[in-house]
């Protein structure tokens, strides 16, 4: 669900930053370099997932809202697979990818795909951002 963001290059993030008033435009342009996600246990043995963002730079609250969106539409990709006509996996798998492959992408094109629709309804198409508890920020670097 996140590759499309980074292969897309230079995006504007309205739809996923909170709290940062009505910027739009250049002023919330960014642009992914990476995104990861995989699954590590702690010493204390709970099984935790990793989710790795890299970017030019982020907007206020926005890698909260990007994970938290990304994880309502795995549910949902996961979902539309449970409940799938008697389909072979292949072809649930392909439908499911086909139709939430890119969600994230049409999400960040909305203000210039959509430019009559306000910055709230862009913002109410993804998800609330994710708790804090867990987040942790891990390094910054300047060119």
């Amino acid at each position: 669900l996140l590759q499309p963001l980074v292969q897309a290059g230079r995006l504007d993030y309205t739809a996923f930053a909170r709290s940062n008033g009505r910027q739009t435009g250049e002023a919330s342009m960014c642009r992914l370099l990476r995104c990861r996600v995989g699954t590590a246990i702690l010493p204390c043995g709970t099984e935790i997932i990793l989710i790795e963002v890299v970017g030019t730079r982020f907007l206020r609250q926005m890698v909260r809202v990007l994970v938290a969106t990304a994880v309502r539409e795995a549910a949902r990709r996961a979902e539309m697979e449970k409940h799938a006509p008697s389909s072979t996996p292949a072809a649930v798998a392909a439908a499911a990818a086909a139709t939430y492959g890119d969600v994230l992408l049409r999400y960040a094109q909305l203000p210039s795909d959509c430019p009559r629709l306000s910055i709230s309804e862009i913002r109410a198409s993804t998800a609330p951002p994710a708790p804090a508890v867990g987040l942790c920020f891990a390094n910054v670097g300047y060119e």
